[in-house]
């Protein structure tokens, strides 16, 4: 194998996918299902809930790399009266880049105009315009919870007390 050296981060090509779109409930919905229990020897129907992603992995590796085309955009002057920059793809040229099929493109896009992530504004051309929105922050209490989650796994103790005249700020 390989390793990543500090000259091969410049070079590589990396697509940005935000974190924000990961775990984020405005992202999510909440399912009851019916789910049969062993209870004592009977099966026992519990409702449970469970927690389904609207937008699907390969959803948001579109997304990533329709933003990386921004700054292309930008260059190219593709940005309206309201200063909001676009961009043009076709179907088939993120199929390629994803290497997957054409539906597959399409419930994508589907996904992502649904999360309000994408507005796609169709042309008589060949690839239509897309305006990307942007990924809405986590709820503050998630990431509060993420924060107590991160301190009661690596054992971090939190700091109460703390004498300014004894820190060293390096």
């Amino acid at each position: 194998m390989e390793y990543f050296t500090v000259s091969d981060i410049s070079n590589q090509g990396f697509y940005p996918i935000s974190e924000k779109l990961f775990n984020n409930k405005h992202y999510q919905k909440k399912v009851k299902k019916i789910k049969k229990i062993k209870e004592k020897g009977i099966m026992v129907p519990k409702e449970i809930v469970t927690v389904e992603e609207l937008i699907s992995d390969t959803s948001k590796l579109m997304y990533g790399i329709m933003s990386r085309y921004l700054n292309l955009s930008l260059q190219n002057g593709w940005f309206d009266e309201e200063k909001r920059i676009y961009i043009r793809l076709s179907v088939t040229t993120l199929a390629q880049i994803l290497n997957k099929s054409r539906d597959t493109i399409i419930k994508s896009k589907k996904q992502l105009e649904d999360a309000k992530l994408l507005k796609i504004i169709k042309t008589k051309y060949q690839s239509d315009i897309f305006y990307l929105g942007k990924v809405k922050d986590k709820p503050k209490e998630d990431v509060f919870m993420e924060i107590q989650d991160l301190i009661k796994r690596d054992n971090i103790l939190e700091v109460e007390d703390i004498d300014p005249n004894r820190v060293l700020l390096i």
